[in-house]
């Protein structure tokens, strides 16, 4: 039985990057997170989810991401891509 793709994909992913991340990532419309996603892909989704959230980039890595995990709800926009054979 084959069984469609499926990839989570964050979108307008356009928020400040941490100087603790790789600042020189290229912007792209949307990220796809795969086992094939790149390392620069990961710092633009991190970007991405501290952006969306409204958390204070400023800090060590560890500040600013306990500000991230003491949030009681974290968003991100985006969804789910399916890709078969058959579509």
């Amino acid at each position: 039985m084959h069984y469609p793709l499926v990839i989570a994909v964050i979108k307008e992913p356009y928020y400040q990057i941490p100087d603790w991340l790789n600042t020189d990532v290229a912007y792209t419309e949307y990220v796809k997170l795969t086992g094939q996603t790149t390392s620069d892909e990961v710092d633009l989704f991190i970007a991405m989810l501290l952006g969306y959230n409204n958390i204070d980039i400023k800090g060590t890595p560890h500040e600013v991401l306990k500000r991230l995990f003491d949030e009681s709800d974290v968003v991100i926009g985006g969804g789910i891509y399916f890709e078969s054979n058959d579509r």
